[in-house]
């Protein structure tokens, strides 16, 4: 028996190289479409298995029709432990593995979206865009770098959730309470900063008092700097939600305003 139980070292690798890189869809499992989580445990299973193939199609299709959809980093913590409830061959370890995917897809969501969608990704974001628009080539580096961090924790997650089974699945997600309320935290604070830094809305309107003139846009900076540049960035948000809106119709929408607000000389 290998260090990794049932299951040789050759297949484990299988198995956990797909877990980190399968990104179909960007779930894992995905409502009707749950190919990926099959696909990443048939290396597994067909070595488990070996000479039950009727039990091998039995529980393809049990994964094929059990709904499955968590973030795709924190979700591979799941599914090594679901390889591991698998490998340890028990009778009932497919109901074992379905059922800690119900009751944990929803928390490692929550959890990773936050720190990876979120956190992680708004701030290096933030940063890239910030040094782009400085003409500094380390924007793309920066980029990168997170994309890289995301995989090496792709990596160390399937490994955990498979070395330590579901006991660490279950502890893990009440200490990440902390981790995930700091990320949110520190994401707000990196967008807050972000907005007056990028986002560029001037007025050049001017109030008349008599024979004094007073530019408008001064008088808004001493009562809430930066208030145009705020309520832009909220517009735009609002504007993604609405249905048939896209990011490049946005854009169209933004240089077309922007073009005419100009030339009216009201921005």
């Amino acid at each position: 028996m290998s260090k990794y139980g049932n299951l040789s070292e050759a297949t484990y690798k299988k198995v956990c190289l797909s877990a980190m890189a399968d990104q179909t869809a960007r779930y894992i499992g995905g409502g009707n479409l749950p190919m990926p989580t099959v696909r990443i445990m048939m290396p597994a299973l067909a070595e488990l298995y070996a000479d039950q193939p009727d039990l091998i199609v039995e529980k393809q299709m049990r994964y094929l029709n059990e709904y499955f959809n968590t973030e795709s980093t924190a979700g591979d913590l799941l599914l090594g432990a679901m390889v591991a409830v698998e490998a340890s061959k028990a009778p009932n370890a497919s109901d074992i593995s379905n059922a800690l995917k119900v009751s944990l897809m929803g928390p490692l969501a929550g959890i990773g979206d936050s720190i990876f969608k979120v956190g992680g990704k708004v701030i290096f974001s933030a940063m890239a865009g910030y040094m782009a628009l400085e003409g500094s080539l380390l924007g793309l580096l920066v980029c990168e770098i997170w994309a890289l961090v995301t995989l090496a924790c792709k990596y160390w997650f399937f490994n955990i959730g498979y070395t330590q089974g579901t006991n660490f699945v279950t502890t893990l997600a009440d200490q990440l309470d902390l981790v995930t309320s700091t990320i949110g935290v520190l994401g707000l604070v990196v967008i807050g900063n972000a907005i007056p830094s990028t986002v560029k809305l001037t007025t050049k309107f001017n109030l008349a008092y008599g024979e004094s003139v007073k530019p408008f846009q001064d008088i808004l900076d001493s009562i809430f700097p930066y208030l145009l540049p705020c309520l832009l960035t909220y517009a735009l948000y609002k504007a993604l939600a609405v249905k048939g809106m896209t990011t490049i119709k946005l854009v169209y929408i933004v240089l077309a305003c922007g073009l005419v607000l100009s030339l009216l000389g009201i921005c």
